[in-house]
């Protein structure tokens, strides 16, 4: 898990995000797609700016 979001802060690095980009790029990394969206899911979506 701690490479998958290395990775994807890396990919992101001073841009704004969402939940959805982020478990988009695991689900890519990962090859399970919708599992991983299922266990992050929630009704709240947030942007974050990763610097």
């Amino acid at each position: 898990m701690f490479a998958l979001a290395r990775g994807w802060v890396q990919e992101n690095l001073h841009t704004e995000q969402t939940r959805a980009s982020f478990t988009a790029y695991v689900n890519k990394k990962t090859g399970h797609a919708g599992q991983f969206t299922y266990w992050v899911g929630g009704r709240c979506q947030r942007t974050v700016t990763v610097s």
